[in-house]
């Protein structure tokens, strides 16, 4: 637009025209630089970040495909490594020993034997009487209770040694023989739940020796055959558990104690 002349009728409206139309221009292009230059900007941004991108895409393959490998890799270690234990590992075999006891029954005692060790794993009754059994830490022996109420001890050889307590003799002398006394009172409970408190001693529930409803708990030694009651411990229901650190558990009438190795009670 052309500058309009001083002497023009309309002279200062044109000029504020003019500079109206001057600063519209320059605003136009200002804002068309800028817009420009974050164009250009943003593009550029674009480039770089896209750029990143794919180089962080193409590291985390790298690092997935390198940490699949690794995995792979450990994997296969440990199952070499599992292999190589397995076939390290001794083989486990299977025999059975049949025990005869002094009365004509018998018995079968499993065992496993892995070429350095061999341990009583079970025991079965072998005709229809019931037995029952428990087996000693060491695995090398195990006590069995038959129908009869009596009581053996079998070690991994076959051995049997007898440990029934066969009469009772009171202080004053009297004797109660096991055999007669069940043949009239076959409920009583004369040897009862035999469980294993050490190696060489078993620890046993009767109701010995006041021959009433109460029961009371005796240890005997395996190798002397020698019964002796712990003293203090009565009860109306008397139950074994595990045999642990402690001793062997034990609940009389609900509350818990445990039999040390050597007989005595342990809070």
């Amino acid at each position: 637009m052309s500058k309009p002349s001083i002497f023009s009728k309309d002279y200062d409206r044109k000029m504020k025209n003019r500079k109206r139309l001057q600063i519209i221009t320059i605003i136009v292009l200002v804002i068309g630089i800028l817009v420009m230059l974050t164009r250009a900007y943003v593009q550029n941004w674009l480039k770089v970040n896209a750029d990143k991108l794919t180089n962080n895409q193409k590291q985390y393959v790298n690092d997935t495909n390198t940490n699949t490998k690794k995995t792979k890799s450990d994997e296969t270690q440990k199952d070499a490594e599992n292999k190589k234990e397995e076939e390290q590992k001794p083989t486990e075999n299977k025999s059975t020993i049949n025990v005869k006891f002094p009365d004509g029954k018998t018995v079968k005692v499993d065992c496993i034997d892995n070429g350095e060790t061999k341990k009583i794993s079970s025991v079965v009754s072998g005709g229809s009487d019931k037995i029952s059994f428990n087996i000693s830490k060491s695995a090398d022996e195990a006590v069995i209770l038959d129908d009869k109420q009596n009581m053996y001890v079998v070690d991994l050889t076959g051995k049997v040694t007898a440990i029934t307590k066969d009469k009772y003799i009171s202080t004053r002398g009297s004797v109660i023989v096991k055999d007669s006394y069940l043949s009239m009172k076959p409920n009583f409970i004369w040897h009862s739940n035999p469980r294993f408190i050490s190696d060489g001693k078993v620890a046993y529930v009767t109701q010995m020796p006041w021959f009433r409803t109460t029961q009371y708990v005796y240890t005997v030694d395996i190798k002397t055959n020698s019964h002796v009651r712990i003293p203090m411990v009565q009860g109306n229901k008397i139950t074994f558990g595990k045999l642990t650190k402690k001793g062997l558990e034990m609940t009389v009438d609900g509350n818990e104690e445990y039999i040390s190795s050597k007989g005595t009670i342990v809070k």
